[in-house]
């Protein structure tokens, strides 16, 4: 069963591991050291959020068990609110933290791992963890840690190697580009996915709704559905963002790169859909992976374009 005995001390573990990493960010960033106490209760707003959210999903979670709708759905609205004060909180926080106002490639920020915890795209893991099924918030702690370490370890690299020039940092930011791509699928299929429409977790989209809304029902099962591939690849916006002197020589060329790769497997299957259309296999294996596609980019493309415009 789905709330067996196991699933709650993965639960408190996973939301403990989370909390944890919050504590070890905050401590390991400078930012409100040296302010009174009283100012001092601002530095920790990010993990006073955080454990709201895991409180508050607990108690979403025991309200499923025990078959409480009523509580269900205030829970869920609440863990929204939680979540959209969390996201304020983290961003306000990286504002008045001295160290993220330096270049991300730079050698002497040793630290960088840690405040990677501590940013606002942090928060959409919690959102998957909320519409997700109770197995999935252990996965997601997993994903976090595992995108700042591999962000970590890209620009140790970068340090290492000393690239100025354009065509190394083209080149390096292609194969950081297509990592985070490639993991960004790994994600979508850990979570339970596949290229079949049977795999769909309907029930992610009325999580806090007592009717039927459409809009709202869409974009949360759109977000759920694609959470790995979105999450990775707003990660790398965010990790990998470049100077403006640079980024003005780079730019056209990764983008120009990016939306070819990302299009031709949709490209191939709408091809081979179009002239193989009579054969009965075309609509058991590729169809359903052209739906998957077409609608990923649906959503993915305006939420990069938003994300661009208000990056942080």
């Amino acid at each position: 069963p789905e709330h067996n005995v196991w699933i709650w001390p993965t639960h408190l573990l996973a939301w403990a591991i989370l909390i944890a990493v919050r504590v070890l960010a905050i401590k390991h960033c400078s930012w409100g050291v040296h302010v009174p106490f009283k100012k001092q209760l601002l530095r920790y707003c990010p993990l006073f959020s955080v454990t709201g959210i895991c409180t508050t999903q607990l108690c979403y979670r025991c309200a499923i068990a025990w078959n409480n709708e009523s509580l269900t759905v205030e829970s869920a609205r609440l863990v929204y609110l939680l979540l959209l004060l969390d996201c304020t909180v983290a961003y306000i926080w990286r504002k008045h933290h001295e160290s993220l106002h330096r270049l991300i490639f730079q050698p002497a920020e040793i630290d960088r791992f840690w405040s990677d915890v501590l940013h606002p795209i942090e928060t959409f893991p919690l959102l998957v963890c909320l519409l997700g099924r109770p197995t999935v918030g252990f996965l997601w702690v997993g994903v976090v840690v595992k995108e700042c370490l591999a962000a970590r370890f890209f620009r140790l690299f970068w340090d290492c190697c000393d690239w100025t020039r354009s065509q190394s940092i083209k080149w390096f930011l292609t194969c950081c580009w297509l990592f985070y791509w490639i993991q960004g699928w790994v994600t979508f299929f850990q979570q339970g996915n596949s290229l079949s429409l049977a795999s769909v977790d309907v029930s992610a989209a009325y999580v806090g709704l007592r009717s039927h809304q459409p809009v709202v029902a869409g974009l949360l099962l759109a977000f759920y559905t694609y959470a790995g591939p979105l999450y990775w690849q707003l990660a790398y916006v965010v990790r990998f963002a470049l100077p403006k002197e640079i980024e003005s020589h780079v730019a056209s060329s990764l983008a120009c790169f990016r939306l070819g790769f990302a299009f031709l497997p949709m490209t191939f299957c709408a091809t081979v859909c179009f002239l193989l259309q009579s054969h009965l296999f075309i609509w058991t294996v590729f169809t359903p992976k052209l739906l998957y596609l077409a609608m990923f980019h649906v959503v993915f493309i305006p939420v990069l374009i938003s994300w661009g415009a208000m990056r942080v």
